[in-house]
């Protein structure tokens, strides 16, 4: 699903403006980069969370020659699913 499948869907369930919803999803996700930036973990109830893993140096291999490289540091956004929310995309509820 796209951001503009998002809008069209909410301003069909609720009868609010396209040009609304899109006001308030861009507040919503714009407010969830900056929570998980500044505190590393985001979470909302009933539907996952978001959490910055850090992974360190590490000694990495290149298929094509063989040679032994160094992979940098690098960090990601993980995201897991809340377990009610998973129940139910597993049992089609």
């Amino acid at each position: 699903m796209k951001k503009l499948d998002l809008w069209r869907a909410v301003s069909a369930e609720t009868g609010v403006l396209q040009k609304d919803v899109k006001l308030i999803t861009d507040s919503v996700f714009k407010n969830l980069k900056k929570g998980i930036h500044e505190r590393g973990i985001y979470s909302i109830q009933g539907f996952g969370t978001f959490k910055i893993k850090h992974y360190g140096e590490r000694v990495c291999r290149n298929p094509k020659t063989g040679e032994s490289v160094i992979a940098k540091p690098r960090s990601f956004i993980s995201f897991l699913m809340a377990r009610s929310t998973l129940d139910k995309k597993l049992n089609g509820k």
